[in-house]
């Protein structure tokens, strides 16, 4: 169930809340996941789990799962317990992927399935690619098994096709950073004045990176972020491989994804020419 919170809602329609929950009694549970602060002396005091998330960027695997394995052992505890899941945002895709992922786990669809679900039964829908990715990774897990350990890879290069057009006369002069597990731990020289068909390659010098990533692209300086990616090096397939010259025994990956799975770009029409790609390429430790 996707649940409001006392202050997100009026007085009619905390009373209608407070009969709505009444048939539950004492077998309800409230995951939030927003992050804010609530008095819950009024009704909901005890009951409330807090994992606060991250609006935008999907949490990292060991945190996903944690709190699906919680919802999992609660709901499991007795029948007729229920989790209620309550994130506050505009587009809810953290209580999306949070139940999602709860579906996948209780009922054994997977992903594709538990979308249609929480579409047509919640009408959410996730507007950022990065987020249905985490739940692909966390659907692998449940029917494949989840990594026992990091996957580590060295990031050696990062390319794109075309160039967004952040600047009055066209192009952008871009950079990005790297995140490990929440973490920023690397910082790129910045790209001046690059035009539309201009080749842009930035090479990581073998940063060496494991589990959950996210790569931040911007314009001049850090504070206008054109775009990003977040994804696990555990659950990701290579898109093409090809033979790495310098070292025959090991093999360049390359990660391709298109316009409509890169976060804030998927929807970027005014700055992003529909053809527009990112490839990564890496070798596995």
């Amino acid at each position: 169930m996707h649940c409001p919170f006392p202050g997100d809602i009026s007085d009619s329609e905390w009373e209608q809340l407070s009969e709505e929950l009444e048939p539950f009694k004492d077998r309800y549970k409230i995951y939030n996941l927003s992050g804010l602060k609530y008095d819950y002396s009024k009704m909901f005091e005890g009951i409330v789990v807090e994992y606060p998330l991250d609006e935008f960027i999907p949490p990292i695997m060991t945190e996903l799962k944690a709190i699906i394995d919680d919802i999992f052992s609660w709901i499991n505890q007795s029948a007729g317990n229920t989790a209620l899941v309550h994130c506050h945002g505009k587009d809810s895709n953290r209580s999306g992927l949070v139940i999602a992922g709860t579906l996948l786990k209780v009922h054994n669809v997977n992903s594709e399935c538990a979308l249609d679900v929480i579409e047509k039964a919640l009408f959410i829908r996730f507007k950022i690619p990065s987020f249905r990715r985490y739940l692909s990774y966390f659907s692998h897990g449940i029917f494949k098994g989840f990594p026992q350990h990091q996957e580590r890879v060295y990031l050696h290069k990062i390319k794109f096709n075309s160039i967004p057009n952040f600047k009055l006369t066209g192009g952008c002069d871009p950079h990005y950073a790297v995140l490990q597990n929440g973490k920023k731990i690397f910082f790129s020289k910045k790209l001046k004045g690059r035009k539309e068909k201009d080749p842009v390659e930035f090479f990581c010098g073998n940063l060496l990176v494991g589990g959950d990533i996210r790569i931040e692209f911007y314009h001049k300086n850090y504070t206008k972020l054109m775009f990003s990616v977040s994804l696990n090096t555990a659950f990701e397939v290579p898109s093409r491989t090809i033979p790495e010259g310098s070292k025959p025994s090991k093999t360049m990956n390359v990660l391709v994804f298109e316009k409509d799975k890169l976060d804030q770009a998927c929807n970027d029409n005014k700055h992003f020419q529909n053809y527009f790609k990112l490839e990564i390429y890496y070798i596995r430790d």
